[in-house]
């Protein structure tokens, strides 16, 4: 009988699925679903998870989620996770059955926090918490589908043939704005009225005629009915071009046609 290879026997058993993985955060995709329930009769999912990157790519990692009803803690932390994993509260809403969150959950991608715990007496890999993916988990392949309600028609598939949308219509220009209206033109001044046309100058009265004296307008007037009324002159100088040295005015009857002395 053939000697048995020890040393590669154990080197096999290490890279096996049991063999824990060391403690650290790891990116995950799940590959296997269950719907069930616990010992205590509460709803369950077993799920089991690949590793993505690292040294300990491919190796598988089980985990399972426990829904505990009287629990508000508990409750908590089971929604935390499914949401890190894609199934948010408006998932939920749709009243999924057990069996359709088991559906949902397949092919999502979470970021593990991954111990290694100790189960009778053997060192075993627990995922003590589900955080959203990481960048670098999200780049390395598509984002998983959205979770859809329960009953609900999948996606249609995109088309690689579909033509690319018509290019929008160049618009027109748009019309020149209309030309501003001219100011109404200011309403003329009230012309002045013209100034009054002068007065014809009355015509100045005719000279005396030195060789036709003037009769005083009393002369018409009968000499008897004239009271004679004193004038008294007083002595002064003589008129220009006059040779007379002194003049008196003596008392005479008014219409009296007698020449003075100048």
């Amino acid at each position: 009988m053939a000697d048995i290879p020890w040393d590669e026997l154990m080197d096999a058993a290490n890279d096996s699925d049991f063999a824990p993985i060391p403690q650290s955060d790891y990116d995950v995709k799940i590959s296997a679903t269950e719907a069930t329930t616990s010992s205590t009769d509460k709803p369950m999912w077993k799920i089991t998870c690949d590793v993505l990157n690292g040294p300990h790519a491919g190796r598988k990692l089980f985990t399972q989620q426990t829904l505990t009803k009287d629990n508000p803690n508990a409750l908590n932390i089971f929604f935390r996770q499914m949401a890190a994993a894609g199934l948010t509260s408006e998932f939920f809403k749709t009243r999924p059955t057990n069996q359709q969150i088991a559906d949902a959950l397949l092919g999502r991608q979470f970021r593990a926090k991954v111990i290694v715990k100790d189960y009778q007496g053997m060192p075993k890999n627990e995922i003590k918490q589900w955080n959203p993916p990481s960048a670098a988990a999200s780049a390395g392949g598509p984002p998983p589908p959205a979770a859809q309600a329960p009953g609900g028609p999948p996606p249609p598939p995109a088309s690689s043939s579909a033509s690319p949308p018509p290019a929008p219509a160049a618009s027109a220009p748009p019309p020149p704005p209309p030309p501003a209206a001219a100011p109404p033109a200011a309403a003329p001044a009230a012309a002045a009225p013209p100034p009054p046309a002068p007065a014809p100058a009355a015509p100045p009265p005719p000279a005396p005629s030195e060789a036709q004296p003037q009769e005083p307008a009393a002369a018409a007037a009968p000499a008897a009915q004239a009271e004679p009324q004193p004038v008294t002159a007083s002595a002064g100088p003589p008129a220009a071009g006059s040779d007379a040295s002194a003049w008196i005015v003596e008392q005479r009857a008014t219409g009296s046609t007698e020449e003075p002395p100048f």
